[in-house]
């Protein structure tokens, strides 16, 4: 685990004499929460990408992939 999770985070989830399981869940809360604002970003960046601001039909295409 220390070698995937960062510094920042893992002092936000680690307690001594705690379980794997229990750590997991902090994450999840963690990333859970942000959950909206995420939606609401990707909304925006959805709502406002244009065929007219790529060189292709390709470019645009590999744009929502990639917001996807």
């Amino acid at each position: 685990m220390y070698a995937t999770v960062t510094q920042n985070i893992l002092s936000f989830i680690l307690v001594i004499n705690d379980t794997a399981e229990n750590c997991w869940n902090r994450i999840a809360t963690m990333f859970k929460d942000n959950k909206h604002s995420r939606a609401v970003h990707l909304e925006h960046q959805f709502v406002n990408t244009n065929l007219e601001d790529f060189p292709s039909t390709k470019a645009y295409y590999n744009r929502f992939k990639l917001l996807a």
